[in-house]
């Protein structure tokens, strides 16, 4: 099960597996029927902890992840992701992801503050505010974890989700001053005017990492002649293991390393699994080039660029966001074995 709920199903089956230049004996769930393969993807790899893993509680096996850092012994554990940004529709288009290696460009994540991921399920980490305009909001956790101080909430990494998921309090302080911003208690998002330039940034351990404007605001075509935009961020209640879930709409704002630790191996580790983040937006740059992709990004809905309002007319395409991140047609899920 993945961390949005959904399901597969099947037969355990056993075979070898190629992934890059891996090639590992391996079992996997056969889904076939099932909504493992969507949006032209052929199945889902599962990049949580090991101790989440269906095929290791079921038949004792081990998930792919843990199979390949078993046969490198010498390696260290650990995944990076590098998401991609569409430069006419804004949302993710492709990205990066290495096993044991580091985009040379990137290289300095390693200096990065190493955000121990709490427990060995998923991938979460306390965060210790956001900031919107300046404005700093933190605490709002239901939880009390070992080593979290008041201001700090829990959020959890997901690789697999187009948006992210925060608490009211953290959404109203990013939307809520918005002139013309109208919240759907339904759908727990807001609608706001597309020429909506937000500052945002998230701080983990000190460090701010800013959010491209463009990540803040989703755009769609509203099947009346124009276009609506709702928030990207949106309201969720807290969950059985976080307050927050960052997506696609975070991540790639960054560069993200994922450490399993010795968790691998299923044991008590010697250290824990940990998060590295390296900020690849730089918040000046970003709010200055907004206004141009935020055009550029109507354009593509509707065939025409947008007015000085934010608002557009004579829609031919329908709602263009990348809902899953897609690499050689294998699903990359943060919280699925």
């Amino acid at each position: 099960m993945s961390k949005d709920g959904t399901l597969a199903q099947g037969e355990i089956l056993f075979a070898n597996v190629t992934f890059g230049n891996f090639t590992v004996p391996q079992p996997f769930i056969s889904a076939q029927g099932s909504n493992a393969s969507v949006n032209g993807d052929t199945g889902r790899l599962g990049m949580a902890g090991p101790r989440l893993s269906t095929v290791a509680s079921t038949v004792g096996g081990a998930p792919l992840m843990q199979t390949i850092f078993a046969a490198n012994p010498t390696q260290q554990n650990f995944t990076t992701f590098q998401f991609s940004r569409s430069e006419t529709t804004g949302t993710t288009d492709g990205g990066v992801f290495t096993i044991n290696e580091i985009n040379p460009n990137f290289t300095s994540v390693t200096n990065s503050p190493k955000l121990n991921s709490i427990g060995y399920y998923y991938w979460i980490a306390f965060l210790d505010g956001i900031k919107v305009n300046g404005v700093i909001t933190n605490g709002d956790s239901v939880y009390a974890e070992g080593g979290q101080n008041g201001n700090q909430t829990l959020a959890l990494f997901d690789t697999s989700g187009s948006t992210s998921k925060i608490p009211p309090s953290y959404q109203d302080a990013i939307y809520g001053h918005v002139k013309g911003a109208v919240f759907n208690s339904t759908t727990g998002y807001y609608t706001v005017p597309c020429n909506t330039n937000i500052e945002l940034s998230f701080t983990f351990a000190g460090v701010d990492y800013p959010v491209h404007p463009i990540d803040t605001v989703l755009a769609q075509d509203d099947g009346k002649g124009g276009i609506t935009c709702v928030s990207g961020f949106y309201q969720g209640s807290h969950a059985a293991n976080e307050d927050l879930v960052l997506g696609a709409n975070f991540l790639r704002n960054t560069y993200a390393l994922f450490n399993y630790g010795e968790s691998a191996w299923g044991a008590d580790p010697p250290f824990a699994p940990y998060i590295q983040l390296l900020s690849t937006t730089d918040a000046k740059t970003a709010s200055s080039e907004f206004a141009s992709l935020s055009s550029q990004r109507q354009q593509a809905i509707t065939g025409k660029a947008s007015s000085s309002d934010g608002h557009s007319v004579t829609p031919h395409l329908s709602m263009l966001s990348t809902s899953f991140f897609l690499l050689t047609s294998i699903f990359l899920c943060s919280a699925l074995y």
